[in-house]
């Protein structure tokens, strides 16, 4: 993991965070990027998209996850044994949970996407949107 240090709700896109990042992506060359939804309105979550797309990198698959704001998905992924880690990692962000259980809304939401699909027998799922770099950002904006 890497931290870019900047205020919470004041990330902005410049040039040192765009080749900070690029070197790091460049570093090991991922074959999937994990980022939040274009669809989230959340001005870090907005900002972290504009950051990725203005990195130059291969043409690799972003997953796009929902948040805030649910999204169409093409990818599920069965989460039920790693359920009990999520909601540990959830519950020691005491502070957050004091402002809004985001414990219920995380885990119903969960819940919700596993039961879409019931012959997949799941209790909690993620849901993604997983395109390559260049499909996704022609949606983005």
């Amino acid at each position: 993991m890497h931290f870019f240090n900047q205020p919470d709700e004041q990330l902005k896109v410049s040039r040192p965070l765009v080749e900070k990042l690029e070197k790091i992506i460049n570093s090991f060359c991922p074959k999937i990027i994990y980022l939040p939804s274009f669809l989230d309105h959340h001005h870090d979550h907005w900002q972290a998209n504009l950051l990725l797309k203005a990195v130059k990198y291969k043409n690799v698959l972003l997953a796009a996850y929902e948040i805030w704001t649910p999204l169409i998905p093409n990818r599920i992924v069965n989460i039920s044994k790693e359920m009990p880690k999520k909601q540990n990692a959830m519950e020691a962000h005491q502070s957050q949970l004091a402002a809004l259980d985001y414990f219920t809304a995380i885990t119903g939401l969960n819940q919700y996407r596993a039961g879409l699909y019931p012959k997949k027998r799941m209790r909690y799922a993620e849901a993604f949107m997983t395109m390559g770099k260049d499909e996704y950002f022609k949606f983005f904006m």
